[in-house]
């Protein structure tokens, strides 16, 4: 757009009258045709019919990779699960022995 206002400004230098938006109609409509129309629509999807096709004959493979991928980051978060029990019950035990410690010393301090 901002091109096509300098081109407009520099179109009306010459001749005031005149509008680039009038002036580019048919070659804009020509060119939407081209990219976006029916005939685009059809060759585009000519050029995409072999990857497509390629694609859904890998499909059941694909589909059995993802399989496996889930199944092994069950096992592996099943597996991190009972590794990070006894790491829990350490971890709660030291803060409660902290949390003593802490109690103790202000026991102490105070008599």
């Amino acid at each position: 757009q901002k091109t096509m206002v300098t081109v407009e400004g520099v179109a009306r230098s010459f001749d005031p009258k005149v509008n680039i938006w009038d002036a580019s109609e048919v070659i804009v409509a020509s060119w939407l045709r081209r990219q976006i129309g029916p005939q685009a629509v059809l060759d585009d999807m000519r050029d995409n019919a072999g990857r497509t096709m390629r694609a859904i004959r890998r499909l059941p493979d694909t589909l059995e990779k993802i399989e496996q991928g889930a199944g092994a980051l069950q096992e592996m978060a099943a597996r991190e699960a009972v590794e990070a029990q006894p790491k829990d019950r350490l971890a709660r035990g030291l803060s409660i022995i902290a949390f003593l410690a802490a109690c103790a010393a202000a026991v102490l301090t105070a008599l």
